[in-house]
């Protein structure tokens, strides 16, 4: 297999126009969303900034050809968008999610206490350390690939989608046997002297770079969609300029 090529600086370059396009999203929704149900707007602005946050993860590991941890990265920038659109779509349900968290606190507080700090508490922080943890048992949560992304796009394009974004990083993620022929085909194909491949010869830098744009754009048109807002127009040219060079190399 060919040798990966370095990071293209004007894939570098658009990376940080979009992720600044994105931060400037976010403080604009900050600033102007004004609609009553504030539950959406904490969604896009936590799952955008998430996104800001990780996509420069992304492009600084690209960079270095560390381009499976990148892979995995952009599974995590995929679910973002998703999730932005599903709770717009669904207001009801980002309210349900936000009223969950006393309970998940609740829970991820009672599980992080050492048993030698519980003998530190007194009988009345003991107790209601215990209250608070039973404010709530039951945490609700759609299935991502079926109660979610469905929601958002036709069945085919969740097909599509799932299986190049979602399917083949939750292998290397999760641990699933389907990591293997990433990691160990030499081994599948009985060659001589097989050897772990320590870095991925599946997927490329420019190619995962650019579909960690094509990500980022995403968040950014789910969250100007949530705020009934057009697509920048400028973005929309590059945004299908990007999208007909990923189909062009197989990956759409």
């Amino acid at each position: 297999m060919a040798k990966d090529v370095p990071l293209a600086d004007d894939l570098r370059n658009f990376a940080e126009r979009t992720r600044d396009l994105l931060r400037l999203t976010i403080e604009q929704g900050l600033r102007n969303d004004t609609r009553p149900n504030r539950d959406v707007v904490h969604w896009y602005v936590g799952l955008g900034t998430l996104a800001w946050d990780v996509s420069g993860s992304i492009m600084r590991l690209v960079s270095m050809s560390d381009v499976r941890a990148a892979s995995m990265l952009n599974r995590s920038l995929f679910e973002y968008w998703i999730r932005i659109r599903f709770y717009a779509k669904y207001p009801d349900k980002a309210s349900r999610a936000i009223r969950q968290l006393p309970t998940r606190i609740g829970k991820i507080d009672t599980a992080i206490v050492d048993i030698r700090e519980l003998d530190a508490l007194t009988k009345d922080e003991r107790d209601e350390l215990e209250q608070f943890a039973a404010t709530g048992t039951k945490i609700e949560r759609e299935n991502f690939r079926n109660g979610v992304l469905e929601k958002v796009m036709s069945k085919d394009d969740a097909d599509r989608y799932y299986d190049f974004f979602y399917g083949k990083a939750s292998a290397w993620i999760h641990g699933y046997e389907t990591m293997l022929a990433d990691v160990l085909s030499d081994h599948f194909h009985r060659l001589p002297n097989p050897q772990p491949h320590w870095q991925t010869r599946r997927l490329k830098a420019n190619d995962t770079a650019a579909v960690c744009i094509h990500n980022v754009l995403d968040v950014v048109d789910a969250i100007r969609e949530a705020r009934s807002l057009p697509r920048e127009r400028v973005l929309n040219e590059k945004w299908v300029e990007l999208q007909r060079d990923l189909q062009s190399r197989g990956h759409l």
